[in-house]
C-alpha cells in the first residue's frame, strides 16, 4: 500500500519525510536548550518535539533501505545500519559532547551546565547535516528503487529460465542432478 501512495505522490517521499523531520527537531532542539533554564515546561515540550521528529525517520530509514538492497542481503544491511547508527550515534556522541564540554569549560569561565548546553550544539548541526543528506537522497532515491526492481526482476528471469532448462529425472536412471542447479 505504502509503495502504490509513494508512486502516485512522491517517489521520494521517504527521503523527504525524513529530512523535514530532522528540519524541524534542529529548532526544537535548539529551543529546548535554551528555554529550558527559563521555563522547564516549554523546555519539556520542546524536547518532546524534537524528539518526536528526530524518531519519525526510523521506519522511512528502514523502508529506504529495504528498497534498495538486494533480498539475499537486506538481513546483512538491516544489521549494518542498526551497528552504524548506534556506533556514531548513541555510542560516541557521549564522549565528543563530553570532551568539547570538558574543552570549553577549561578555555573560558562558563560553568559546567552551560559548557554542556553549548556542547549539544555539535547534535544540531548533525541533524541539520543529516536533513540536507535525506534531501540529497531524495534526489536519487526514485532511480535507485527502480534499479533495485530491474535486478530482482532480471535475476527471477534467470531463476525461472534456468528451472525450465532443468529436466527431470527418473528414480531408475544413473543420471546424476548436479546439486547447485536444482531450485526450489
Amino acid at each position: 500500500y505504502q509503495r502504490r501512495v509513494r508512486e502516485k505522490t512522491n517517489p521520494a517521499a521517504d527521503a523527504l519525510v525524513c529530512a523535514l523531520g530532522l528540519f524541524i527537531a534542529a529548532p526544537a532542539t535548539f529551543a529546548a536548550l535554551f528555554f529550558f533554564e527559563l521555563i522547564a515546561p516549554l523546555g519539556w515540550a520542546m524536547i518532546a518535539i524534537a524528539e518526536f521528529f528526530l524518531f519519525l525517520n526510523w521506519a522511512p530509514v528502514n523502508a529506504i533501505l529495504l528498497s534498495v538492497v538486494p533480498p539475499h542481503r537486506r538481513g546483512t544491511a538491516e544489521a549494518m545500519q542498526i551497528f552504524f547508527s548506534h556506533f556514531f550515534g548513541d555510542a560516541s556522541s557521549a564522549l565528543i559532547v563530553g570532551g568539547v564540554s570538558d574543552i570549553i569549560q577549561s578555555t573560558s569561565d562558563l560553568g559546567s551546565t552551560s559548557s554542556l548546553r553549548w556542547a549539544l550544539m555539535i547534535n544540531i548541526v548533525v541533524v541539520i547535516l543529516g536533513g540536507l543528506w535525506f534531501w540529497v537522497c531524495g534526489k536519487y532515491l526514485p532511480e535507485d528503487r527502480k534499479t533495485m526492481l530491474r535486478q530482482i526482476s532480471e535475476e527471477r528471469h534467470e531463476l525461472i529460465n534456468e528451472a525450465d532448462a532443468i529436466s527431470v529425472v527418473p528414480e531408475d536412471s544413473s543420471t546424476e542432478v548436479e546439486y547447485e542447479k536444482i531450485v526450489i
